[in-house]
């Protein structure tokens, strides 16, 4: 193939992918504001690109996120973070020694012990990027146990994942995802037995 047409391809590609992407925001957004919870922040949905002509390597979105939370309980949130994948090869390596293979859509609650208005946002997005495949987290069932942290921010995160891929219409953003993530932040009995969620292994390099 012509380098002419690799990048008219790739291009196309993307788009439909970003499509992709943008229609199960949509519907989780939707949902989620039907149910009483706040999006934190503005309609950010992408995070840590670059547009300096010399951060080339960071022009590409890779990953998107969102966050919820109700007004009532300013210390726990909920979100949900889509790994595209395109990260550095330690990232994918990790990702994959726990069972979670690029595109995926983990879903996580994080409780601080400050109000999240109180912390820097990004700071926040940063703790769900890392949820879920973090070192030394305990796993149940399916749900991922672990205390983070970025700087002096610590979290307590409760994390599920689904393969990206397996998400294929309304009924499973409804069943997989918005389940999941209500749960999540109401601290209440997950159902694990859905084949779409992904078991997380314990420990790196585990079999």
């Amino acid at each position: 193939m012509e380098k002419r047409d690799i990048i008219s391809s790739s291009m196309e590609n993307m788009l439909l992918i970003y499509k992709d992407v943008g229609e199960i925001a949509k519907a989780i957004e939707q949902r989620m504001s039907s149910l009483g919870y706040k999006a934190y922040g503005d309609a950010a949905f992408t995070w840590e690109s670059s547009t300096a002509w010399y951060g080339y390597e960071s022009w590409l979105y890779r990953w998107f996120a969102r966050i919820y939370y109700k007004e009532n309980n300013l210390k726990s949130v909920v979100g949900y973070c889509i790994h595209l994948g395109g990260y550095f090869p330690e990232d994918v390596d990790s990702l994959n020694q726990y069972g979670l293979r690029l595109p995926v859509l983990i879903m996580s609650s994080l409780d601080f012990e400050k109000d999240i208005k109180e912390i820097y946002r990004p700071t926040v997005y940063n703790l769900l990027w890392d949820a879920g495949w973090e070192d030394g987290q305990e796993v149940e069932g399916k749900i991922a146990n672990a205390k983070i942290d970025r700087g002096d921010i610590a979290a307590k995160a409760s994390s599920l994942a689904v393969d990206l891929l397996e998400l294929k219409g309304k009924d499973d953003i409804e069943n997989v995802v918005i389940k999941t993530l209500v749960a999540l932040y109401e601290k209440k009995p997950i159902d694990t037995s859905n084949p779409k969620l992904l078991p997380i292994k314990q420990e790196v390099g585990d079999q």
